[in-house]
This record gives structure tokens, sequence and C-alpha cells, in this order.
């Protein structure tokens, strides 16, 4: 058998083997990388949606001062040096601070996270509207 035709399926062989090699490995680390977005978008949301449900409400229930403070453990874990900054100043001021004082420091920090997921998303961050809140009065318990 001749050396040349040994290499002539080698050669091609080991392209193949070295390619499918470069090709899973890359789409292994991008899988990986959008499950940790995903991940961080997921609880990045869920603190958005507790911040926002607590914004200018006096009296909370347990079960939304349990949804604020996971809120800020998920900031902590999941947001940026900006975010985390700003759970620091609503947690370190928060019954000093009067509620329209919370409500401004929650919308700056609200603002922030509603920004970054923008940008996961693909969405323009700059195209974003001044953050305004809804507030209807609970009905008196009997």
């Amino acid at each position: 058998m001749d050396i040349c035709s040994e290499w002539q399926w080698l050669i091609p062989s080991i392209v193949v083997v070295v390619g499918w090699c470069f090709v899973h490995i890359t789409s292994k680390n991008r899988d990986i990388e959008a499950a940790r977005r995903n991940l961080r978008a997921k609880y990045l949301i869920d603190a958005y949606r507790a911040i926002s449900f607590t914004i200018q409400r006096k009296d909370l229930t347990i079960d939304e001062m349990s949804q604020l403070e996971r809120a800020c453990d998920e900031i902590h874990l999941f947001g940026n040096e900006e975010q985390i900054k700003n759970v620091h100043d609503i947690m370190a001021n928060y019954f000093k601070d009067s509620l329209e004082c919370r409500a401004n420091k929650q919308i700056k920090l609200l603002d922030s996270i509603r920004s970054e997921l923008r940008q996961l998303f693909k969405e323009d961050p700059k195209s974003l509207e001044k953050f305004t809140v809804l507030r209807l009065d609970r009905p008196a318990a009997k």
C-alpha cells in the first residue's frame, strides 16, 4: 500500500475530528452563556416585579416584605455594581426615609434593572419612558 493513499484518508479524518471538536466546544460555551444570561434575566425580572409592587405602599404584608427582601438578595447575587449600590442605599435607610424618598430610590434601582434587561434582550434602553407608578387604594380589612 502506498503512503500517499494512507495520508489521503488520514488528513481529512483529522480535519473532521478537529472541526467537530471546535464546533462542539463553541456550541457548548454559547449554550452555557445563554443559560447564564437567561437565569440572570429571570432573577432580575423577579426582583423588578417585587420591588415595583412595593413602591409607595405604606403597609406591606409579611409576604410582600419577604418578596422585597428576596428581591434585594437576588440583586446582590445577579445585579451589577450600580444596582448593588442602590440596594445598599435602600436597605441602609429603609425605615429612616420618607415614603416618597424611598420610592425615588426604588425607581432609580428599577430604571437600572429595566435598562439592563432591555440590553440583555437586545432592545434599545434609551427608548424607555420615565417610570410611573399606579397605586390603587386597598379596601380596608373587615
